[in-house]
């Protein structure tokens, strides 16, 4: 017989394990989506989910990358598409055929976001124990631009190969650890950061001699997901800094630490808007629990600590243009939540139940905020 019992047995406990983070995670965010069409009345909700960057990312699956260089009347820059990493447009692009580019660049992000809530799950149980792993999933689902797992962005999928990334990790997992580190720095690029953080711990184990060949190769693999990407744009550019050129001058987006202190003057000396005063509460709190997991009482592993301080970092120097969007780009640090997780998760059910509850409704407002009163991407 074709049929294998066994196989069958095995998916069925395989879903069983993981239906409460599965089934958690789809209900705070079909919440976010409900609250989301009650606040945007009758605007469209799924052209709503595909706007700003997701119509970037559709277009590149459409009509591929621009990769030319042109100016405008003025001598700047005319900004190019071949700042967005290709693998989730590649993706849109192969489910398109039978559901359209837009739903098919959703159903990429919804999928992707259920891997990565069963993978964020996964890290937490290693970490601490099985309960923990389940809020930790389900506390990604609820933060404040956790609407953005449900558009058209990268955030659900950086997440889904950053969580794999990590958890082969830490299980010393070394080539499959450097396999979804590659798919996720052909994502985006802070992709380098569990690049980082895989050959910081193989530089480690070489030094220390724990490891064997794999280790290697683990290492090596890791980055080139991203760096095959920018070399291949610095080609198609005729520049070696094509990728930062374009984010420079078309894009207008550039490290400045003097840009983002200038900003965060502002949000705190000026009245701003809500989605500024979001952002800066965000990083405060980013920074205040990576310290908490570097020096706290239950330190991170090393992998943890270098990962999310990279992380933070990649964020922070991403661009003062774009600062109140630095929510959206620690979305995927999801290792930030450990320091709130484990206590949380050692509270009574009704307790957990009524703190991830109301989270989960302050989220869903917040996301429907961001799409119909905020004018700016998320």
């Amino acid at each position: 017989s074709l049929r294998s019992p066994a196989i069958y047995t095995s998916a069925w406990a395989w879903i069983r394990a993981h239906a409460p983070e599965i089934l958690l995670y789809l209900v705070v965010r079909l919440l976010g989506v409900c609250v989301l069409a009650v606040m945007a009345h009758r605007v469209n909700v799924t052209g709503l989910l595909g706007k700003w960057d997701g119509a970037w990312y559709i277009g590149i699956a459409q009509h591929g990358y621009n990769t030319s260089l042109s100016y405008r009347a003025d001598g700047s820059l005319v900004n190019t598409n071949v700042v967005f990493f290709p693998l989730y447009p590649l993706l849109i692009r192969v489910l398109g055929w039978p559901l359209g580019l837009l739903h098919a660049a959703l159903a990429v992000s919804w999928l992707a976001g259920i891997g990565a809530a069963v993978a964020i799950r996964a890290v937490g149980e290693y970490l601490y124990d099985r309960r923990t792993g389940i809020v930790l999933a389900v506390l990604w689902g609820i933060l404040p631009t956790a609407l953005v797992e449900s558009m058209a962005y990268t955030e659900s999928l950086l997440t889904l190969l950053m969580a794999l990334a990590l958890l082969f990790l830490l299980r010393h997992q070394w080539i499959a650890a450097g396999v979804a580190s590659f798919f996720a720095g052909l994502t985006h690029p802070t992709g380098l950061t569990i690049a980082a953080a895989i050959d910081v711990c193989a530089a480690v184990a070489i030094v220390r001699r724990t490891g064997s060949w794999r280790v290697w190769i683990g290492g090596l693999l890791a980055p080139l997901g991203a760096v095959g990407y920018l070399a291949w744009v610095g080609a198609e550019l005729g520049r070696w800094d094509g990728w930062s050129f374009m984010q420079r001058q078309g894009w207008h987006n550039s490290p400045s630490a003097s840009g983002t202190w200038h900003e965060v003057h502002l949000i705190l000396t000026k009245p701003v808007q809500l989605g500024y005063y979001v952002a800066l509460a965000v990083v405060l709190l980013a920074i205040l629990s990576a310290a908490f997991l570097t020096w706290g009482r239950t330190r991170g592993p090393l992998a943890v600590l270098v990962f999310t301080w990279l992380s933070i970092a990649a964020a922070l120097s991403s661009g003062s243009t774009y600062f109140h969007s630095k929510a959206r780009f620690l979305l995927p640090v999801f290792t930030l939540l450990l320091p709130l997780a484990a206590p949380l998760a050692r509270q009574r059910l009704r307790t957990i139940a009524t703190l991830l509850g109301s989270g989960a409704l302050a989220s869903a407002w917040y996301g429907g905020y961001l799409l119909t009163v905020w004018t700016r991407s998320p």
